[in-house]
């Protein structure tokens, strides 16, 4: 994408928002290479929070991310807005003086699917998927306040199905399935002076080892 066409697209959208009054544009510092965008453009709200990221790379788009706000546990989420070829979301966690607290990557899959089953029709059934889950996948990373390394997590990039076993106020039976994390590979734990302290070994969902160290 053209730096004038991104810039037409994002100044209309800026000012929408500004006419609601709830949003502002500004753009970031040397935020120009010959005379096209590259770095890293910020939308804001009025409490100054960044909602919207766009990267740009030579007047081309290459990159976004949506920031939402806890402030119930006053952390920063950022997720990219478009997945990736192999159906992956990046997503990164701050701490509200802007140090990471996590750092991962989710997958797409399935969410709940409800089966009813009817015996009527000697077994027939009918699905439906009530919502898409997002799943981890891959290596995830949490820290302390202080930047150093929390944890370690590994997951695999396919899902595990749970399913449960209902029947209604009418004696219909039914089945809710779910999706979840495959934990797999090494999963390391430190103190926040950056001792490791734990270690686990899970193999497709399964634990396989665990090894606590005592202090020295």
């Amino acid at each position: 994408m053209h730096i004038k066409y991104g810039f037409v697209v994002m100044m209309c959208f800026a000012i929408a928002c500004s006419a609601c009054g709830s949003r502002h544009f500004l753009f970031e510092n040397n935020a120009y290479k010959n005379k096209l965008a590259d770095g890293s453009y910020f939308l804001y709200n009025d409490s100054g929070e960044i909602y919207w990221e766009t990267i740009y790379k030579n007047g081309t788009i290459i990159k976004e991310y949506e920031y939402c706000q806890n402030y119930k546990y006053s952390l920063i989420l950022k997720y990219a807005v478009d997945y990736d070829t192999l159906g992956m979301q990046e997503y990164f966690c701050y701490f509200k003086n802007g140090v990471l607290f996590q750092e991962g990557n989710y997958k797409k899959c399935p969410g709940i699917i409800v089966t009813y089953v009817d015996s009527v029709s000697r077994g027939d059934s009918i699905s439906y998927s009530a919502i898409l889950n997002k799943i981890e996948t891959g290596t995830w990373k949490t820290y302390y306040k202080n930047g150093q390394l929390k944890n370690t997590e590994n997951y695999a990039q396919y899902y595990l199905e749970y399913n449960t076993y209902h029947s209604d106020t009418s004696g219909n039976f039914y089945i809710i399935q779910t999706t979840l994390p495959t934990k797999n590979g090494k999963f390391e734990y430190y103190t926040e002076d950056g001792r490791l302290y734990k270690y686990e070994i899970w193999e497709n969902g399964y634990l396989i080892e665990t090894r606590v160290f005592k202090d020295n």
